[in-house]
C-alpha cells in the first residue's frame, strides 16, 4: 500500500492529507499539536485492512500543510477539516482526534454535528486551559522565542511518551522529535496561544449522540484521565479505557493495544 499525501486548497490555504481505502465508512484522523499526519502511521495500514476510507489531514501550519500567520484557532483548524471533507465528498465519519485534534473534533460538532456518526477522544479534554496550563505555555512560547525550535523539542517531545516507550522504542521519539522539529517557530507559537484560548467545550458534552470512545494513557502528565473520566461521565453513549504504559501520545504508546480497542468498538456500534 503506498503512502502518498494530497493537496487541496480549503479555507485559502493548502492542506496536505492522505485519502486512503475505498469504501463509505470514512475514518478521520486528527493529529495532535506540534505533530503531524504522520503520527498515525500505525493506525492508516490497519484501518485501511479493516475497510475505512482513512482520510488522515496535516492541520494548517503543521506537518505539509501551509502556514498562514494570524489565522491559527481551534474554530479555523476546525473549519478546515470540514471544508476539506466536502471537497472530498465525505458526508460522514468517524472522527478521531488526539490532544490537540480532540478539542478540533469538539469543534467540528460545534458546527458541522450532521457530518459525525462517531467519535474517539485520545488524550484531550473539554475544559478551557486553567492558569497552569497557561503558565505552562507561556513558558513554552519564552523558550522558542530566546532558544528556537530545537531546544523547545529536545526539552519537551519525551514528556509526550510513557516511561515504556522511551526505554524500549527509541524510533518513537525520534520520530515525535521529527515532527516537532518540522513546524516554524512562528507555527508554533501562534499555535499554542490559540490553544490558551481554546473554549469551554463541557457544556456541548451531554449534547453529543453519538457513540464515543474516550482513550487516555496512564501516564498522562498533560491531560491526566480525571479529563478522560469527566467526559465520560457527561457523554451518554461513551466508553472509557486508560490504558497501561501509555502517556499523553497513547496512540503511539500503544499502537497495537489503541488500534484494537478502536476497531472492536467500531464493530459493536457499527460505524
Amino acid at each position: 500500500m503506498s503512502l502518498h499525501s494530497k493537496k487541496l486548497i480549503v479555507n485559502g490555504t493548502e492542506i496536505s492529507f492522505y485519502d486512503l481505502g475505498q469504501s463509505e465508512k470514512v475514518i478521520v484522523f486528527l493529529h495532535s499539536f506540534n505533530h503531524s499526519k504522520l503520527m498515525w502511521i500505525y493506525q492508516i495500514p490497519d484501518f485501511v485492512k479493516a475497510g475505512y476510507r482513512v482520510i488522515a489531514p496535516d492541520f494548517r501550519g503543521h506537518g505539509d500543510s501551509e502556514y498562514t500567520p494570524g489565522k491559527i484557532s481551534m474554530e479555523i483548524l476546525a473549519r478546515d477539516i470540514v471544508e476539506l471533507l466536502k471537497e472530498i465528498n465525505v458526508k460522514k465519519a468517524v472522527i478521531v482526534g488526539s490532544s490537540m485534534g480532540g478539542f478540533i473534533a469538539f469543534n467540528i460538532w460545534r458546527i458541522a454535528n450532521y457530518m459525525i456518526n462517531g467519535l474517539i477522544l485520545a488524550g484531550t479534554k473539554a475544559h478551557p486551559d486553567g492558569e497552569n496550563e497557561k503558565s505552562r505555555r507561556m513558558g513554552q512560547i519564552q523558550i522558542l522565542k530566546e532558544k528556537g525550535v530545537k531546544e523547545f523539542v529536545n526539552a519537551f517531545a519525551h514528556k509526550r511518551l510513557s516511561k515504556y516507550t522511551l526505554e524500549h522504542k527509541p524510533w518513537v521519539i525520534d520520530l515525535v522529535r521529527l515532527m516537532s522539529m518540522s513546524m516554524e517557530k512562528e507555527a508554533i507559537i501562534e499555535t499554542l496561544q490559540a490553544l490558551m484560548n481554546k473554549s469551554d467545550d463541557t457544556k456541548l458534552l451531554r449534547d453529543i449522540n453519538v457513540p464515543t470512545l474516550i482513550v487516555c494513557g496512564k501516564e498522562d502528565i498533560f491531560t491526566p484521565c480525571n479529563y478522560s473520566q469527566y467526559m465520560h461521565e457527561n457523554i451518554e453513549k461513551s466508553r472509557l479505557v486508560i490504558m497501561e504504559n501509555a502517556a499523553h501520545m497513547c496512540v503511539m504508546d500503544q499502537p497495537e493495544n489503541f488500534n484494537e480497542i478502536s476497531l472492536q468498538f467500531l464493530r459493536e456500534n457499527n460505524i
